[in-house]
């Protein structure tokens, strides 16, 4: 019960980050105070927008897993995802942006749940 509520969640807040990359690109941009939303930026937060919203899907419809080793790799991925975004986040430098530090929590909540998850599972 608990894989799929945090799957669902994980799922849902990639939906709606990786639709405002995609759809809302300068304002994403301009929000975390990290330059101009210049041509080559708005492509890349794009294609970042497009990256998260495929994990946001993967992890609604890796909901529906009772446990296969598909699912610890779900498991897997998204920590790997998450320390990396973190990593990211914090190699420019912190900021004194609201937005960054909004990102930095659901960073750490995510990969605190989804480690547990797998420290708990008894797949693989």
């Amino acid at each position: 019960m608990a894989t799929r509520v945090v799957l669902i969640v994980a799922g849902i807040v990639g939906l709606l980050a990786g639709l405002d990359y995609l759809f809302a690109t300068e304002s994403a941009i301009l929000s975390f105070n990290i330059g101009d939303a210049t041509l080559p930026a708005m492509l890349f937060a794009r294609a970042t927008g497009a990256a998260i919203l495929a994990m946001g899907v993967i992890n609604i419809l890796a909901a529906a897993d009772a446990g296969s080793p598909a699912l610890r790799a779900v498991l897997i991925g998204n920590v790997v995802a998450h320390t990396a975004s973190l990593f990211g986040d914090f190699s420019g430098g912190i900021g004194a942006n609201p937005i960054f530090w909004v990102a930095v929590v659901i960073h750490v909540a995510f990969i605190a749940a989804f480690g547990y998850l797998l420290a708990t599972s008894e797949t693989g």
